[in-house]
């Protein structure tokens, strides 16, 4: 099975974040030898980040240019965090 490269995520929130969350879990699963340490794994998923999304992702990238180790788990937590609808009851209340 061959995957295509995650769709690139710029400002996007909510849904869309969270399928490109997928998206790059599921290329980790399926391509193994590819990530063979965790920073490979945030340095594959900076890669598929533009416009706002890359610059927020930029504390990480310099984190990777310069040698140090970031750990994925850490990576995705701050990345929900900041991408995923928290509050999507309320907006679904609201849109009733």
């Amino acid at each position: 099975m061959v995957l295509a490269k995650p769709q690139p995520l710029n400002r996007n929130r909510g849904a869309v974040a969270k399928f490109f969350g997928c998206q790059i879990l599921l290329h980790t699963v399926t391509y193994p030898e590819q990530f063979p340490n965790k920073s490979s794994k945030v340095d594959f998923s900076v890669l598929c980040m533009t416009d706002y999304a890359a610059t927020w992702s930029q504390t990480y990238l310099m984190n990777l240019f310069n040698a140090e180790e970031v750990v994925f788990n850490k990576f995705l937590e701050d990345f929900k965090f900041s991408f995923f609808d928290h509050n999507h009851q309320h907006h679904a209340e609201a849109a009733l």
